[in-house]
This record gives structure tokens, C-alpha cells and sequence, in this order.
């Protein structure tokens, strides 16, 4: 009797294509998330920008009113040359009366509340700010 020697079948080494398909979806969906996060990032500094823009139109705004000697009561808006909306509105500030009674003290200032809202964009996601302060008119006739 003759013993036939067996044959032992070599593994071939590779990836099957199930794998490989497998890797590619995994690849696709790794790619798609950091495009997702690099492409998100200009419209987070366009938003940003636009803030900065109308809070240094409200400070600019707001340092050219108290530039002023008098201040005019009254309601002003308008657009900035970078397309910033502005509106300024200016009026007395009521003081309650002196708890002790006396009404005939001489007021040697005038309070006024100063309102200063600016914004760009329109919709959910515009910039919008706003800013109030008081300010002494000193000379009061």
C-alpha cells in the first residue's frame, strides 16, 4: 500500500472584500465628520465677526454722544458704510423726589438715559447688540 502524502492547503493572506468594504464605509463616515468640522468653521468666524462689528459700532457710537458738550434729547438711526444698523435714542431721566419733602431744591445736573442698539444680518442667527448708560448734563438752566 501506497501512502499518498497529503497535501496541506497554504491560507492566502489578504483582505476580503467584506473587509475591505468594511474599511472604506469607516474611512467615508471619518472623512465626512472632520469635513463637517472644518467646513463649519468660517460661518462661526463670519458670526463672530459680526459681533465684534456691532459692539465696536455701539462703544464708537456711544463715546461720540458722550463727546458731546450738550446732550439733545431725541431718536437717531441710520447704517454704517459696513452695512452695522444703528439706532441712538437720548432722553431725560426722571429722578424720584426727595424723600424729606423739600421740592425746592435746585437741580445742578440733569440725568439722561442714553440707548444705543446696533445690528447686522437678518434672522435667528443676525448680531445684535444693545447698550444703556446714564450720563450727568451738568449747566441745567
Amino acid at each position: 500500500m501506497r501512502v499518498l502524502p497529503m497535501r496541506i492547503k497554504k491560507r492566502q493572506s489578504g483582505f476580503t472584500l467584506v473587509e475591505i468594504l468594511v474599511a472604506f464605509v469607516i474611512l467615508g463616515l471619518s472623512a465626512g465628520a472632520v469635513m463637517q468640522v472644518f467646513s463649519a468653521s468660517p460661518l462661526r468666524l463670519s458670526a463672530a465677526n459680526d459681533r465684534i462689528l456691532v459692539n465696536l459700532a455701539a462703544s464708537s457710537l456711544l463715546a461720540g454722544i458722550e463727546a458731546q458738550a450738550f446732550l439733545k434729547a431725541g431718536t437717531n438711526n441710520g447704517v454704517l458704510e459696513d452695512g452695522t444698523r444703528w439706532k441712538t435714542q437720548i432722553e431725560p431721566y426722571d429722578i424720584a423726589p426727595a424723600s424729606d419733602g423739600d421740592h425746592t431744591r435746585k437741580q445742578i445736573s440733569r440725568p439722561y438715559l442714553i440707548k444705543i442698539e446696533t445690528g447686522r444680518g437678518d434672522g435667528p442667527h443676525a448680531a445684535r447688540t444693545a447698550f444703556t448708560t446714564i450720563r450727568l448734563q451738568a449747566g441745567v438752566p
